[in-house]
């Protein structure tokens, strides 16, 4: 969406499968984010660490990550 491209590892049947640091520790956005939403109707997000405020950016991009796929009913 943003012009970036985002490489799905795994993907079959409208589900997609990351790996949370491919995901979340990456400079993604809201439209990136929102444009995985668009294509998918379902996300398994593997090895999911404990979340800390030690990696500031990490912790907002997976609360961001959570909130659109709530909003999307992901």
């Amino acid at each position: 969406m943003s012009g970036r491209e985002i490489e799905i590892p795994k993907c079959a049947n409208g589900v997609a499968t990351f790996d949370f640091m491919e995901l979340c520790d990456k400079a993604y956005g809201s439209m990136d984010f929102i444009g995985i939403c668009r294509n998918f109707h379902s996300i398994i997000l593997k090895n999911v660490p404990e979340i800390s405020l030690t990696n500031k950016n990490l912790t907002r991009r997976f609360i961001l990550l959570v909130k659109i796929l709530n909003a999307n009913n992901i």
